[in-house]
């Protein structure tokens, strides 16, 4: 049995083509940064949450901690989701020095 070059380069890309849609439906980013802004004390960035939406994180460089915010529409206002120290979150250990100081 003989294959035809045609058939075979459309069979190959109709496999491609479904192994990218595929890909495309299981592997959805859960979170994308779109806007950053760096100061000399602060970082903010906004990014896209799980349960839809958009969170602002605010780290403070000096205190290190780090606030994320999210709009509550049905309050109509600004929700504090989480505030935390740096340190704990990225796992040091008690009483390690912190990279940088």
């Amino acid at each position: 049995m003989k294959i035809e070059k045609n058939s075979f380069i459309a069979g190959a890309l109709c496999v491609s083509a479904a192994l990218l849609a595929l890909a495309h439906i299981n592997f959805t980013p859960v979170a994308k940064a779109s806007e950053t802004i760096l100061g000399r004390d602060y970082q903010l960035v906004t990014a896209r949450i799980t349960k839809g939406g958009d969170a602002l994180y605010i780290y403070d460089k000096r205190t290190r901690l780090i606030g994320i915010f999210t709009f509550d529409n049905a309050a109509r206002r600004v929700a504090v989701r989480d505030v935390r120290n740096m340190d704990e979150l990225m796992g040091a250990a008690e009483g390690a020095t912190p990279r940088g100081r």
